[in-house]
């Protein structure tokens, strides 16, 4: 079996290998993307977290446009009373990375929209059964990621 040639940014060597080792089981460029994008929810939560809103935009092979998935967050019962008036939230300032301003209270909260994203791109462009595209977050989410060195240090 030839080993398909594949290009693949991601943010760690575990995404990137969720990502080939899908490609290489026959899966597609949308199979390989959910692969590494469900790693990377899975060891790197406070970056890319599974409990997010996500877009996910595909260009199928000879369509003339992409197709854009929302999977956004949405706020629950926001609109289901027209009386209730805008839900509690506050801006917070931190220091974190250099300074930034977060929304907080009840109307901060949301139901995530990343994971239903991904799974209507892979029921509409996928190739591969969904648990072989789950495989790999599985296998970090059981065993955790290797350590490795800090580069920067001596």
């Amino acid at each position: 079996m030839t080993q398909p040639r594949v290009a693949v940014a991601a943010p760690n060597i575990a995404s990137v290998e969720a990502a080939t080792t899908v490609a290489a089981l026959g899966g597609g460029a949308v199979d390989a993307a959910i692969a590494a994008l469900l790693v990377a929810m899975v060891n790197e939560p406070g970056v890319v977290s599974i409990d997010a809103g996500a877009f996910v935009t595909v260009w199928p092979s000879g369509a003339a446009d992409a197709v854009t998935i929302d999977g956004c967050v949405a706020m629950p019962g926001l609109g289901r009373s027209p009386d209730a008036g805008r839900p509690d939230v506050r801006e917070v300032e931190t220091t974190y990375g250099g300074g930034v301003t977060m929304t907080v209270g009840l109307g901060s909260a949301a139901t995530p929209g990343a994971l239903a994203a991904l799974d209507l791109a892979h029921a509409r462009f996928g190739a591969l059964p969904w648990a072989e595209v789950v495989a790999p977050a599985e296998a970090v989410a059981r065993s955790g990621l290797p350590s490795f060195p800090n580069q920067d240090s001596p």
